[in-house]
C-alpha cells in the first residue's frame, strides 16, 4: 500500500517474462489484503489498467525476467527450509522431554 514503484514480471508480446520497474501513477490502484496477523505490513493486491511502461523501465534483457525471479527464490526456500527443520528439531526434543 506504501510503495511508489513496483518489481513486476509481465509477459511481452514475443510471449517471454520481463522484469520492469513500474512507478505508481493513475492507473495503477492499490486495495489492502485482509492479513491474519501482520496488519502494519501494507500487503496489497496492485491492478493495472492500461498502464504503459517505457523500456527504460525494464530490469535486465528482454525475456528473462522469469529466470531473475526465480534465482531471487533460491536463497528464501533455503531458509524456510533451515526454519522448518529447526521447528521440527524442537518439537522432537520437547516429545523427548
Amino acid at each position: 500500500m506504501y510503495a511508489d514503484y513496483f518489481l513486476t514480471l509481465a509477459r511481452t508480446s514475443g510471449g517471454d517474462f520481463t522484469l520492469f520497474v513500474v512507478p505508481r501513477s493513475e492507473n495503477v490502484s492499490l486495495r489492502p489484503i485482509e492479513m491474519c496477523g501482520s496488519s502494519c505490513a501494507g500487503t496489497a493486491f496492485v491492478e493495472f489498467d492500461e498502464v504503459q511502461v517505457p523500456v527504460t523501465l525494464r530490469v535486465g534483457e528482454e525475456g528473462n525476467g522469469l529466470s531473475y525471479i526465480m534465482s531471487n527464490f533460491n536463497h528464501e526456500r533455503l531458509f524456510i527450509s533451515f526454519q522448518s527443520l529447526r521447528c521440527a528439531r524442537m518439537c522432537l526434543e520437547d516429545s523427548f522431554r
